[in-house]
């Protein structure tokens, strides 16, 4: 997870070669299968599952 990593939407969007607003709406969707509502909290979800 590259927001893992403390990069930006920006950041993120440039390395992958989409738009902003995919990477947006593409992290909303992921948040809402987790079942979280911030970064930090999608991070600790990973943690826990061992996903990172």
């Amino acid at each position: 997870m590259l927001s893992a990593r403390g990069l930006t939407v920006d950041d993120i969007a440039l390395r992958v070669h989409r738009a902003k607003d995919t990477i947006k709406s593409r992290r909303k969707a992921i948040f809402e299968k987790l079942g979280v509502s911030s970064i930090s909290e999608a991070i600790a979800f990973a943690a826990n599952y061992k996903l990172i």
